[in-house]
Protein backbone atom coordinates (compact mmCIF):
# COMPACT_ATOMS: atom_id res chain seq x y z
CA UNK A 1 0.00 0.00 0.00
CA UNK A 2 1.56 3.61 -0.58
CA UNK A 3 0.61 6.34 1.38
CA UNK A 4 0.27 9.74 0.88
CA UNK A 5 3.44 11.75 1.13
CA UNK A 6 0.73 14.58 2.94
CA UNK A 7 -2.25 14.57 4.65
CA UNK A 8 -4.68 17.39 6.49
CA UNK A 9 -4.55 16.62 10.17
CA UNK A 10 -8.02 17.08 10.13
CA UNK A 11 -8.55 13.89 8.56
CA UNK A 12 -5.75 12.50 10.82
CA UNK A 13 -7.48 13.12 13.76
CA UNK A 14 -10.29 11.51 13.02
CA UNK A 15 -11.93 9.63 15.84
CA UNK A 16 -13.57 6.23 16.70
CA UNK A 17 -16.93 6.66 17.69
CA UNK A 18 -16.10 4.70 20.50
CA UNK A 19 -12.96 6.90 21.52
CA UNK A 20 -14.89 9.92 21.11
CA UNK A 21 -17.61 8.64 23.65
CA UNK A 22 -14.77 7.94 26.55
CA UNK A 23 -12.32 10.14 26.02
CA UNK A 24 -13.14 12.93 28.45
CA UNK A 25 -14.43 9.96 31.29
CA UNK A 26 -10.72 8.66 30.81
CA UNK A 27 -9.20 11.83 31.49
CA UNK A 28 -11.49 12.28 34.61
CA UNK A 29 -10.19 8.83 35.77
CA UNK A 30 -6.76 9.68 35.46
CA UNK A 31 -7.40 12.92 37.47
CA UNK A 32 -8.93 11.37 40.11
CA UNK A 33 -6.41 8.48 40.63
CA UNK A 34 -3.11 10.60 40.24
CA UNK A 35 -4.58 13.59 42.97
CA UNK A 36 -1.80 15.94 44.96
CA UNK A 37 -1.53 19.12 42.86
CA UNK A 38 -2.08 18.08 39.39
CA UNK A 39 -5.98 17.66 40.49
CA UNK A 40 -6.30 19.88 42.45
CA UNK A 41 -5.39 22.64 39.46
CA UNK A 42 -8.09 20.96 37.62
CA UNK A 43 -10.91 21.61 40.95
CA UNK A 44 -13.13 23.46 38.41
CA UNK A 45 -13.86 20.21 36.30
CA UNK A 46 -14.84 18.20 39.50
CA UNK A 47 -15.99 21.12 41.81
CA UNK A 48 -19.86 21.52 41.56
CA UNK A 49 -20.58 25.48 41.89
CA UNK A 50 -23.67 26.08 43.85
CA UNK A 51 -26.53 27.74 41.69
CA UNK A 52 -26.12 31.35 42.32
CA UNK A 53 -23.24 31.33 44.06
CA UNK A 54 -20.85 34.33 44.12
CA UNK A 55 -17.55 33.72 41.73
CA UNK A 56 -15.26 34.88 44.85
CA UNK A 57 -16.96 32.23 47.34
CA UNK A 58 -16.48 29.68 44.53
CA UNK A 59 -13.22 30.58 43.72
CA UNK A 60 -12.35 30.35 48.01
CA UNK A 61 -13.72 26.72 48.01
CA UNK A 62 -11.49 26.26 45.00
CA UNK A 63 -8.35 27.16 46.86
CA UNK A 64 -9.44 24.79 49.80
CA UNK A 65 -10.09 21.88 47.33
CA UNK A 66 -8.83 18.53 49.04
CA UNK A 67 -9.11 15.01 48.05
CA UNK A 68 -9.29 11.32 49.36
CA UNK A 69 -7.34 9.30 47.39
CA UNK A 70 -9.31 6.43 47.44
CA UNK A 71 -9.00 5.07 43.16
CA UNK A 72 -5.35 5.36 43.97
CA UNK A 73 -5.18 3.31 47.02
CA UNK A 74 -7.30 0.95 45.98
CA UNK A 75 -6.54 0.07 42.62
CA UNK A 76 -2.89 0.82 43.79
CA UNK A 77 -3.34 -2.50 46.11
CA UNK A 78 -4.57 -4.50 43.08
CA UNK A 79 -1.48 -3.85 41.15
CA UNK A 80 0.70 -4.57 43.70
CA UNK A 81 -1.71 -8.01 44.49
CA UNK A 82 -1.01 -8.78 41.07
CA UNK A 83 2.77 -8.82 40.97
CA UNK A 84 3.58 -9.76 44.33
CA UNK A 85 5.32 -12.89 42.69
CA UNK A 86 6.70 -12.59 39.01
CA UNK A 87 4.76 -14.89 36.77
CA UNK A 88 7.04 -18.17 35.00
CA UNK A 89 7.31 -17.90 31.67
CA UNK A 90 8.21 -21.23 29.65
CA UNK A 91 9.57 -21.46 26.19
CA UNK A 92 9.52 -24.35 24.16
CA UNK A 93 10.42 -25.72 20.69
CA UNK A 94 7.99 -28.29 19.75
CA UNK A 95 7.51 -30.47 22.31
CA UNK A 96 10.27 -29.86 24.25
CA UNK A 97 11.40 -27.14 26.40
CA UNK A 98 13.81 -24.35 24.84
CA UNK A 99 18.06 -24.52 24.63
CA UNK A 100 20.09 -22.11 26.08
CA UNK A 101 20.91 -20.83 22.76
CA UNK A 102 17.40 -20.65 21.59
CA UNK A 103 16.41 -18.66 25.17
CA UNK A 104 18.58 -16.62 24.98
CA UNK A 105 17.53 -13.57 23.03
CA UNK A 106 14.34 -13.37 25.26
CA UNK A 107 16.22 -13.79 28.43
CA UNK A 108 17.83 -10.23 27.37
CA UNK A 109 14.40 -8.98 25.95
CA UNK A 110 12.59 -10.08 29.49
CA UNK A 111 15.62 -7.99 31.11
CA UNK A 112 15.18 -4.82 28.70
CA UNK A 113 11.61 -5.05 26.55
CA UNK A 114 11.64 -1.45 25.42
CA UNK A 115 15.22 -0.33 25.68
CA UNK A 116 15.33 2.02 27.65
CA UNK A 117 15.98 -0.78 31.08
CA UNK A 118 12.22 -1.46 31.96
CA UNK A 119 11.56 -5.52 32.56
CA UNK A 120 8.81 -7.51 30.54
CA UNK A 121 7.04 -7.87 34.11
CA UNK A 122 7.26 -4.29 34.96
CA UNK A 123 6.06 -2.95 31.28
CA UNK A 124 3.06 -5.43 32.00
CA UNK A 125 2.67 -3.78 35.59
CA UNK A 126 2.35 0.06 33.56
CA UNK A 127 -0.42 -2.73 31.31
CA UNK A 128 -2.19 -4.09 34.14
CA UNK A 129 -2.86 -0.45 35.90
CA UNK A 130 -3.76 1.00 32.57
CA UNK A 131 -6.31 -1.87 32.13
CA UNK A 132 -7.58 -1.25 35.47
CA UNK A 133 -7.92 2.86 34.88
CA UNK A 134 -9.20 2.74 31.11
CA UNK A 135 -10.29 -1.16 30.81
CA UNK A 136 -7.43 -1.19 27.39
CA UNK A 137 -3.79 -1.15 26.91
CA UNK A 138 -2.05 -1.45 23.51
CA UNK A 139 1.49 -2.85 22.53
CA UNK A 140 3.45 -1.88 19.55
CA UNK A 141 6.44 -4.70 18.56
CA UNK A 142 8.34 -3.24 16.73
CA UNK A 143 12.41 -3.55 15.01
CA UNK A 144 15.25 -0.80 15.65
CA UNK A 145 16.26 1.19 13.06
CA UNK A 146 19.62 0.65 11.68
CA UNK A 147 21.79 2.21 9.40
CA UNK A 148 23.51 0.16 7.02
CA UNK A 149 21.29 -3.25 5.76
CA UNK A 150 22.67 -6.24 6.77
CA UNK A 151 23.44 -8.93 4.21
CA UNK A 152 22.84 -12.04 5.69
CA UNK A 153 20.36 -13.19 8.39
CA UNK A 154 23.21 -13.93 10.95
CA UNK A 155 24.67 -10.46 10.26
CA UNK A 156 21.06 -9.21 11.11
CA UNK A 157 20.37 -11.39 14.39
CA UNK A 158 24.16 -10.08 15.27
CA UNK A 159 23.64 -6.35 14.63
CA UNK A 160 20.66 -6.78 17.02
CA UNK A 161 18.17 -5.83 14.03
CA UNK A 162 15.81 -8.61 14.72
CA UNK A 163 15.66 -7.85 18.62
CA UNK A 164 12.16 -6.40 18.98
CA UNK A 165 11.10 -4.06 21.58
CA UNK A 166 7.78 -2.72 22.82
CA UNK A 167 6.07 0.33 23.04
CA UNK A 168 2.59 0.75 25.80
CA UNK A 169 0.22 3.04 24.88
CA UNK A 170 -2.62 3.87 26.91
CA UNK A 171 -5.88 3.79 24.60
CA UNK A 172 -6.26 8.22 25.04
CA UNK A 173 -3.48 7.86 22.06
CA UNK A 174 -5.15 5.35 20.12
CA UNK A 175 -7.75 7.43 18.14
CA UNK A 176 -8.96 5.25 15.43
CA UNK A 177 -9.12 2.29 14.55
CA UNK A 178 -10.75 -0.88 12.46
CA UNK A 179 -11.61 -4.86 13.30
CA UNK A 180 -12.67 -7.90 11.11
CA UNK A 181 -15.01 -9.88 11.54
CA UNK A 182 -13.33 -11.68 14.30
CA UNK A 183 -12.38 -9.07 16.53
CA UNK A 184 -8.70 -7.99 15.34
CA UNK A 185 -7.11 -5.14 14.44
CA UNK A 186 -7.09 -4.19 10.67
CA UNK A 187 -5.58 -0.87 11.06
CA UNK A 188 -4.99 1.61 13.62
CA UNK A 189 -3.92 5.25 14.08
CA UNK A 190 -1.99 6.25 17.49
CA UNK A 191 -1.22 10.21 17.84
CA UNK A 192 1.47 11.50 19.88
CA UNK A 193 2.72 14.85 21.22
CA UNK A 194 6.60 15.40 21.90
CA UNK A 195 8.62 18.85 22.26
CA UNK A 196 12.11 19.52 21.54
CA UNK A 197 13.50 22.30 23.96
CA UNK A 198 17.43 24.09 23.31
CA UNK A 199 18.41 26.87 25.43
CA UNK A 200 17.87 30.02 24.63
CA UNK A 201 15.33 29.01 21.66
CA UNK A 202 11.43 28.56 21.29
CA UNK A 203 10.24 25.14 22.33
CA UNK A 204 9.28 22.93 19.06
CA UNK A 205 6.19 20.85 19.24
CA UNK A 206 5.89 17.53 17.37
CA UNK A 207 2.35 16.38 16.32
CA UNK A 208 2.86 12.59 15.42
CA UNK A 209 0.51 10.21 13.84
CA UNK A 210 1.58 6.32 13.69
CA UNK A 211 -0.62 4.48 11.12
CA UNK A 212 -0.72 0.17 10.78
CA UNK A 213 -2.29 -1.97 9.06
CA UNK A 214 -1.50 -5.80 8.02
CA UNK A 215 1.19 -4.86 5.79
CA UNK A 216 2.63 -0.93 5.68
CA UNK A 217 3.39 1.39 8.52
CA UNK A 218 3.27 5.09 8.08
CA UNK A 219 4.36 7.98 10.03
CA UNK A 220 3.15 11.75 9.34
CA UNK A 221 4.24 14.90 11.47
CA UNK A 222 3.41 18.34 11.75
CA UNK A 223 5.36 21.02 13.84
CA UNK A 224 4.44 24.15 15.80
CA UNK A 225 5.75 26.54 18.78
CA UNK A 226 4.27 25.66 21.91
CA UNK A 227 0.94 26.86 22.58
CA UNK A 228 0.22 27.05 19.28
CA UNK A 229 -2.31 25.83 16.82
CA UNK A 230 -1.72 22.44 15.09
CA UNK A 231 -0.75 22.90 11.12
CA UNK A 232 -3.27 22.09 8.40
CA UNK A 233 -1.05 19.23 6.72
CA UNK A 234 1.62 16.88 8.11
CA UNK A 235 4.11 15.44 6.12
CA UNK A 236 4.97 11.68 5.68
CA UNK A 237 7.98 11.05 7.26
CA UNK A 238 8.45 7.11 7.24
CA UNK A 239 6.64 4.56 5.43
CA UNK A 240 7.37 1.04 4.06
CA UNK A 241 6.52 -2.59 5.84
CA UNK A 242 6.52 -2.99 9.91
CA UNK A 243 7.94 -5.99 11.76
CA UNK A 244 5.35 -8.73 11.18
CA UNK A 245 4.31 -7.70 7.62
CA UNK A 246 5.67 -11.40 6.93
CA UNK A 247 3.01 -12.24 8.77
CA UNK A 248 0.21 -10.17 7.88
CA UNK A 249 -0.69 -8.85 11.51
CA UNK A 250 -1.14 -5.19 12.17
CA UNK A 251 1.65 -5.28 15.13
CA UNK A 252 -0.24 -3.57 17.59
CA UNK A 253 -2.05 -6.10 20.28
CA UNK A 254 -5.41 -4.76 21.87
CA UNK A 255 -5.65 -5.83 25.30
CA UNK A 256 -8.82 -5.18 26.87
CA UNK A 257 -10.58 -6.40 29.84
CA UNK A 258 -14.31 -7.38 29.98
CA UNK A 259 -16.72 -4.45 31.44
CA UNK A 260 -17.01 -5.72 34.60
CA UNK A 261 -13.89 -5.93 35.80
CA UNK A 262 -13.27 -1.80 34.67
CA UNK A 263 -12.77 -0.60 38.29
CA UNK A 264 -12.50 2.77 37.55
CA UNK A 265 -15.70 2.89 35.80
CA UNK A 266 -17.60 1.00 38.28
CA UNK A 267 -16.32 3.30 40.91
CA UNK A 268 -16.07 6.87 38.64
CA UNK A 269 -19.51 8.64 40.15
CA UNK A 270 -19.22 7.85 43.38
CA UNK A 271 -15.29 9.13 43.37
CA UNK A 272 -16.88 12.40 42.12
CA UNK A 273 -19.79 12.67 44.50
CA UNK A 274 -17.83 12.01 47.79
CA UNK A 275 -14.92 14.26 46.15
CA UNK A 276 -18.10 17.03 46.23
CA UNK A 277 -19.42 15.49 49.38
CA UNK A 278 -16.25 16.02 51.28
CA UNK A 279 -15.79 19.41 50.07
CA UNK A 280 -18.82 20.97 50.82
CA UNK A 281 -18.49 19.44 54.43
CA UNK A 282 -15.07 20.35 55.18
CA UNK A 283 -15.90 24.39 53.68
CA UNK A 284 -18.98 24.07 56.21
CA UNK A 285 -16.95 23.28 59.06
CA UNK A 286 -14.68 26.28 58.03
CA UNK A 287 -17.39 28.84 57.72
CA UNK A 288 -19.12 27.76 61.41
CA UNK A 289 -15.56 28.55 62.73
CA UNK A 290 -15.69 31.71 61.19
CA UNK A 291 -19.15 32.92 62.66
CA UNK A 292 -20.39 36.55 61.21
CA UNK A 293 -21.48 38.57 64.31
CA UNK A 294 -25.11 39.97 63.90
CA UNK A 295 -26.35 42.60 66.15
CA UNK A 296 -29.79 43.78 66.64
CA UNK A 297 -31.08 47.21 67.73
CA UNK A 298 -31.99 50.40 66.60
CA UNK A 299 -28.92 52.55 66.90
CA UNK A 300 -28.23 56.42 66.38
CA UNK A 301 -24.41 55.10 64.74
CA UNK A 302 -22.94 51.81 63.76
CA UNK A 303 -21.88 49.89 66.23
CA UNK A 304 -18.04 49.03 66.54
CA UNK A 305 -16.99 45.37 66.39
CA UNK A 306 -13.21 45.36 66.36
CA UNK A 307 -10.97 42.63 67.96
CA UNK A 308 -9.40 45.23 70.06
CA UNK A 309 -12.68 46.90 71.56
CA UNK A 310 -15.82 46.60 72.53
CA UNK A 311 -19.39 46.15 71.14
CA UNK A 312 -21.54 48.87 72.29
CA UNK A 313 -25.41 47.86 72.48
CA UNK A 314 -28.11 49.89 72.04
CA UNK A 315 -30.53 49.79 74.38
CA UNK A 316 -33.06 46.62 74.21
CA UNK A 317 -30.12 45.51 71.56
CA UNK A 318 -28.67 41.93 70.43
CA UNK A 319 -25.99 40.54 69.64
CA UNK A 320 -26.12 37.37 67.44
CA UNK A 321 -23.71 34.72 65.29
CA UNK A 322 -24.90 33.23 61.97
CA UNK A 323 -23.73 30.32 62.15
CA UNK A 324 -25.76 26.60 61.35
CA UNK A 325 -27.14 24.71 64.30
CA UNK A 326 -25.40 21.79 63.22
CA UNK A 327 -28.06 19.50 62.62
CA UNK A 328 -26.71 18.79 58.90
CA UNK A 329 -23.06 18.14 59.62
CA UNK A 330 -24.07 14.43 61.15
CA UNK A 331 -25.73 13.97 57.89
CA UNK A 332 -23.26 14.98 55.81
CA UNK A 333 -20.60 13.40 57.99
CA UNK A 334 -23.01 9.91 57.43
CA UNK A 335 -23.12 10.25 54.05
CA UNK A 336 -19.38 10.62 53.50
CA UNK A 337 -18.88 7.73 55.23
CA UNK A 338 -21.71 5.63 53.80
CA UNK A 339 -20.21 6.99 50.54
CA UNK A 340 -16.69 5.62 51.21
CA UNK A 341 -17.73 2.37 52.18
CA UNK A 342 -19.84 2.09 48.58
CA UNK A 343 -16.80 3.21 46.41
CA UNK A 344 -14.53 0.19 48.39
CA UNK A 345 -17.29 -2.05 47.37
CA UNK A 346 -17.96 -1.34 44.01
CA UNK A 347 -14.29 -2.32 44.18
CA UNK A 348 -14.47 -5.59 45.58
CA UNK A 349 -12.26 -4.20 48.53
CA UNK A 350 -15.23 -3.86 51.09
CA UNK A 351 -13.09 -4.51 54.21
CA UNK A 352 -10.62 -1.72 53.05
CA UNK A 353 -13.77 0.68 53.31
CA UNK A 354 -14.76 0.34 56.62
CA UNK A 355 -14.04 3.07 59.42
CA UNK A 356 -12.57 1.75 62.70
CA UNK A 357 -15.78 2.00 64.57
CA UNK A 358 -17.52 -0.77 62.54
CA UNK A 359 -19.24 -3.28 64.47
CA UNK A 360 -16.33 -5.86 66.17
CA UNK A 361 -18.10 -8.65 63.86
CA UNK A 362 -17.24 -7.05 60.48
CA UNK A 363 -13.52 -6.20 61.92
CA UNK A 364 -13.04 -9.81 62.96
CA UNK A 365 -11.12 -11.65 60.86
CA UNK A 366 -12.96 -14.33 59.59
CA UNK A 367 -15.63 -11.10 58.13
CA UNK A 368 -12.61 -9.22 56.58
CA UNK A 369 -11.75 -12.56 54.86
CA UNK A 370 -14.86 -13.63 53.43
CA UNK A 371 -15.02 -9.29 52.42
CA UNK A 372 -12.28 -10.11 50.25
CA UNK A 373 -13.10 -13.13 48.66
CA UNK A 374 -14.38 -11.36 45.36
CA UNK A 375 -11.15 -9.07 45.33
CA UNK A 376 -9.38 -12.78 44.70
CA UNK A 377 -11.86 -13.58 41.93
CA UNK A 378 -11.44 -10.27 40.48
CA UNK A 379 -7.55 -10.75 40.83
CA UNK A 380 -8.24 -14.56 38.49
CA UNK A 381 -10.20 -12.22 36.05
CA UNK A 382 -7.01 -10.02 35.38
CA UNK A 383 -4.27 -12.91 35.29
CA UNK A 384 -6.17 -14.33 33.09
CA UNK A 385 -6.79 -11.69 30.00
CA UNK A 386 -2.78 -10.87 31.67
CA UNK A 387 -1.57 -14.34 31.02
CA UNK A 388 -3.40 -14.76 27.65
CA UNK A 389 -2.07 -10.80 26.58
CA UNK A 390 1.71 -12.01 27.54
CA UNK A 391 1.79 -14.93 25.61
CA UNK A 392 -0.12 -12.91 22.30
CA UNK A 393 3.20 -10.26 22.49
CA UNK A 394 5.62 -13.29 22.86
CA UNK A 395 4.46 -14.87 19.90
CA UNK A 396 4.86 -11.69 17.91
CA UNK A 397 8.18 -11.44 19.33
CA UNK A 398 9.03 -14.56 17.81
CA UNK A 399 7.26 -14.06 14.69
CA UNK A 400 9.10 -11.30 13.99
CA UNK A 401 12.42 -12.97 14.92
CA UNK A 402 11.35 -16.28 12.91
CA UNK A 403 11.55 -18.64 16.05
CA UNK A 404 10.05 -21.47 16.35
CA UNK A 405 8.86 -21.33 19.77
CA UNK A 406 5.94 -21.46 21.88
CA UNK A 407 5.11 -19.73 25.07
CA UNK A 408 3.27 -21.31 28.78
CA UNK A 409 2.78 -17.95 31.44
CA UNK A 410 1.83 -19.31 34.67
CA UNK A 411 1.47 -17.48 37.74
CA UNK A 412 -1.79 -14.59 38.62
CA UNK A 413 -2.94 -17.57 40.49
CA UNK A 414 -4.93 -16.19 43.82
CA UNK A 415 -7.82 -19.07 45.10
CA UNK A 416 -7.13 -19.16 48.43
CA UNK A 417 -6.35 -22.94 49.92
CA UNK A 418 -9.83 -24.14 51.76
CA UNK A 419 -9.13 -25.51 55.10
CA UNK A 420 -12.12 -27.90 54.84
CA UNK A 421 -9.77 -29.35 51.85
CA UNK A 422 -6.94 -30.00 53.82
CA UNK A 423 -9.30 -31.41 56.99
CA UNK A 424 -11.17 -33.62 54.31
CA UNK A 425 -7.90 -34.89 53.20
CA UNK A 426 -6.72 -35.61 56.85
CA UNK A 427 -9.88 -37.12 57.79
CA UNK A 428 -9.47 -39.20 54.43
CA UNK A 429 -6.47 -40.19 55.68
CA UNK A 430 -7.24 -41.27 59.21
CA UNK A 431 -9.46 -43.59 58.36
CA UNK A 432 -6.89 -46.27 57.57
CA UNK A 433 -8.28 -47.25 54.69
CA UNK A 434 -5.97 -50.07 53.21
CA UNK A 435 -5.18 -48.47 49.44
CA UNK A 436 -1.99 -46.75 48.67
CA UNK A 437 -3.94 -45.67 45.33
CA UNK A 438 -6.35 -44.09 47.19
CA UNK A 439 -3.15 -42.56 49.54
CA UNK A 440 -1.27 -41.40 46.64
CA UNK A 441 -4.56 -39.66 44.76
CA UNK A 442 -4.83 -37.64 48.13
CA UNK A 443 -1.08 -36.67 47.89
CA UNK A 444 -1.68 -35.92 44.76
CA UNK A 445 -4.25 -33.41 45.17
CA UNK A 446 -2.53 -31.75 47.95
CA UNK A 447 0.34 -31.72 46.13
CA UNK A 448 -1.37 -29.66 43.00
CA UNK A 449 -3.12 -27.21 45.55
CA UNK A 450 0.28 -26.26 46.94
CA UNK A 451 1.77 -25.82 43.62
CA UNK A 452 -0.79 -24.25 41.43
CA UNK A 453 1.19 -21.56 40.08
CA UNK A 454 4.03 -24.08 38.97
CA UNK A 455 5.02 -24.65 35.48
CA UNK A 456 2.77 -27.80 34.18
CA UNK A 457 6.00 -29.86 33.72
CA UNK A 458 7.02 -29.46 37.53
CA UNK A 459 3.41 -30.61 38.21
CA UNK A 460 3.84 -33.76 36.36
CA UNK A 461 6.76 -34.52 37.54
CA UNK A 462 5.70 -34.62 40.96
CA UNK A 463 2.48 -36.35 39.81
CA UNK A 464 4.76 -39.04 38.50
CA UNK A 465 7.34 -39.33 41.53
CA UNK A 466 4.07 -39.90 43.52
CA UNK A 467 3.24 -42.81 41.67
CA UNK A 468 6.42 -43.95 41.31
CA UNK A 469 7.01 -44.10 44.85
CA UNK A 470 6.54 -47.38 46.92
CA UNK A 471 4.05 -48.35 48.50
CA UNK A 472 3.63 -48.76 52.06
CA UNK A 473 2.36 -52.49 52.92
CA UNK A 474 3.17 -52.32 56.87
CA UNK A 475 0.51 -48.94 56.73
CA UNK A 476 -1.74 -51.37 54.21
CA UNK A 477 -1.92 -54.28 57.12
CA UNK A 478 -2.63 -51.42 59.65
CA UNK A 479 -5.07 -49.98 58.33
CA UNK A 480 -6.79 -53.78 57.64
CA UNK A 481 -6.12 -54.45 61.29
CA UNK A 482 -7.82 -51.27 62.75
CA UNK A 483 -10.65 -52.20 60.09
CA UNK A 484 -10.98 -55.37 61.43
CA UNK A 485 -11.22 -54.52 65.35
CA UNK A 486 -13.79 -51.81 64.05
CA UNK A 487 -16.08 -54.38 62.48
CA UNK A 488 -15.60 -56.90 65.46
CA UNK A 489 -16.35 -53.98 67.80
CA UNK A 490 -19.29 -52.93 65.95
CA UNK A 491 -20.62 -56.68 65.57
CA UNK A 492 -20.19 -57.33 69.46
CA UNK A 493 -22.04 -54.26 70.04
CA UNK A 494 -24.82 -55.17 67.56
CA UNK A 495 -25.55 -58.33 69.03
CA UNK A 496 -25.25 -57.05 72.70
CA UNK A 497 -27.94 -54.30 71.85
CA UNK A 498 -30.31 -57.40 69.65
Amino acid sequence: MTLPTSLPVEFLDAQHPDYVLNAGSLDDIELLYRGGQNLKSHAERFLIKRPRELSEVYRARCERFTYQNILGTALGWYQSALFADDPDILIRHGEVEAGDVQREPYMRFFADCDRAGTTFVDLWRDAALSLMLYRSAFFLTDLPKIGDQPATLAEQKALGALDPYLVLYDPRQVINWECDAYGNLSWVVIATVSDQRSFGAATTIFDRWYYFDRTTCGVYEARREKNGEKAETAALIHSGPHALAEAGRVPVRWIQLPESLWLANRAHLQVIDHLNQDNSYSWALFMACHPVPVIKGDYKQPPQNTEVSYIHLAENGAFEWAEPSGASFEHSANRIAALREEIYRQLYLQAQGRSSTASASAQSGFSKEMDMAPSRDVLNGFGDVIRAGMKNVLLDVAAIRGDDLTFNVTGFDFDAEDPADIESDQATLDMSIPSSTLRKEIWKRAAMRKLKDARPEIRESVKAEIDASPNDPEADRLAARTNAIRAGLTSAIDSKIL
